[in-house]
């Protein structure tokens, strides 16, 4: 298999979603290893959103929250997954075009 350098380095975006990717996943790990110090266990109209951690019962949080924490490792694995397949090179064999032309 030949190898494939780029001329100049990186391009800029590679390292943008590589930081945006590894932000999102840090965040979202503090965010789940710290919920039950400042989670809230009591349901009120803010914080209608339960999240249930193993072991520690359930905690419940604003909607936004809630939907970040139930949803951050699939928008890890979309942001790894772009990064990814965005590195791989194309293999004309397979069908896929050397210039980027599209049909």
């Amino acid at each position: 298999m030949p190898k494939y350098e780029w001329i100049g380095g990186i391009p800029r975006y590679w390292k943008i979603v590589f930081y945006l990717m590894a932000a999102e996943f840090s965040v979202g790990f503090i965010f789940g290893i710290t919920a039950p110090l400042w989670a809230r266990q009591i349901q009120d109209a803010s914080h209608s959103f339960a999240l249930r951690m193993k072991g520690q019962g359930t905690f419940y949080l604003s909607p936004r929250l809630g939907w970040f924490m139930s949803n951050y490792l699939w928008i890890f694995l979309d942001f790894l997954v772009s990064w990814l397949s965005s590195r791989l090179p194309i293999n004309p064999s397979f069908g896929g075009s050397v210039e980027g032309d599209r049909i």
